[in-house]
């Protein structure tokens, strides 16, 4: 493969010269590539005078896979994103101002092994073939800046085929796992929600001797009030949560909870604690039952909060599942173009997500301007 390499020099010049350009500012633009510096004014007017010009806008073809090269060609502005005709949606390079591609006096390849567009727009100059004998008799120097250039080509082509397996194979994996797991995750969080509904629906035993046992609808109305405030207080409450806060809490819950004779305190002290449910609330949502009544109200609380802790794991279980598959796809670019406008705020996010596991004991801080704006680029 004959790949553009990359570099991060530019000049002004060759930045703005996106028309018919002067002799002189061929000469300035040729002067920001690196394999080129040392040359004369007259060797690089010599190069200025024999190359086209030739001015590609975004998203234009510049040469097509299978197509014999017939150039030596000289970026002077702007990008070229090189991909090849494979399953894999992996973009291979992008050539930036102020390098030299395609066919070198040297070279032995017959035909482009990938498409090349111009991202953004581009501006090159291109020697072509015939031209070849008379360059290198004008500036004798360019067959060791030509070997270099082909040494360099050479190894950046070899990092790029790495990357390319790495990401091709994240790709798959994140094609793979969304798959794999969005099915049963969609299965966990239907079920749940199912069970959720169901549980309003089904008559309970306990609550049934509750509402016999009340002197009457008003102190039934005032006990199912308090247990649907404590209900949301748990549907409200993180999934898991530790602190010296919610430690505490729950032993002052457990120790109030036995005073009072509840002997499953502690199956229920956690969960209240957890939803910083306090002694007051408790003491409101009992206050419409009796004394001896007691112990069955909490026995009711228990299961019921006990119930909805548990679907509310497996609705948020399920839901993080999608935001990891989503994460993995964002971070991977699965079923984007190769060039497309990319949120960097956005990709930051997924990559925290997929480092999750490994950042428990680390503090992120994060400080992005909420007028960051899209930038075009290549996500992969």
């Amino acid at each position: 493969m004959n790949a553009i390499t990359s570099s991060n020099t530019s000049t002004s010049s060759a930045t703005e010269a996106h028309h018919a350009s002067t002799s002189e500012q061929r000469i300035a633009a040729l002067r920001s590539i690196d394999e080129l510096k040392g040359l004369t004014e007259e060797e690089l007017r010599w190069i200025a005078d024999a190359c086209t010009e030739r001015l590609v806008q975004d998203g234009e073809l510049i040469f097509s896979q299978g197509a014999p090269p017939l150039h030596l060609i000289f970026v002077l502005a702007g990008e070229v994103a090189i991909k090849c005709h494979t399953s894999s949606p992996v973009t291979v390079f992008t050539g930036r101002t102020g390098r030299i591609t395609g066919k070198t006096p040297f070279s032995r390849f017959r035909a482009w092994n990938a498409d090349g567009r111009a991202s953004g727009k581009v501006w090159l100059l291109e020697l072509h073939e015939c031209q070849f004998p008379a360059l290198l008799t004008a500036i004798p120097s360019m067959t060791e800046r030509i070997v270099r250039v082909l040494i360099d080509r050479n190894r950046e082509y070899t990092r790029a085929e790495e990357q390319i397996g790495k990401l091709s194979a994240l790709s798959k994996l994140a094609g793979n796992l969304a798959h794999e797991l969005n099915n049963p995750a969609s299965a966990a969080r239907s079920a749940a929600l199912a069970l959720r509904q169901h549980s309003e629906l089904t008559t309970n035993d306990v609550r049934y001797k509750l509402g016999v046992k009340l002197s009457d609808q008003i102190a039934v109305d005032s006990y199912f009030e308090g247990l649907n405030a404590i209900r949301a207080r748990v549907a409200s409450s993180p999934v898991s949560s530790s602190s010296l806060l919610t430690g505490d809490l729950e032993a002052v819950l457990s120790d109030w909870l036995e005073g009072i004779g509840f002997e499953e305190a502690w199956k229920l002290a956690p969960i209240l604690a957890e939803a910083e449910v306090s002694i007051p609330h408790l003491q409101e949502f009992l206050s419409p039952v009796p004394p001896q009544l007691q112990s069955l109200a909490l026995g009711d609380l228990l299961a019921t909060v006990s119930q909805d802790a548990a679907i509310a794991s497996v609705i948020e279980a399920s839901e993080r599942i999608f935001r990891i598959v989503a994460a993995v796809k964002d971070y991977s670019y699965i079923d984007r173009q190769s060039l497309q406008e990319v949120d960097i705020a956005s990709a930051l996010d997924n990559v925290l997500m997929m480092l999750q596991p490994r950042l428990k004991n680390v503090v992120i801080q994060k400080n992005i301007s909420p007028r960051l704006p899209k930038l075009q680029g290549f996500g992969e």
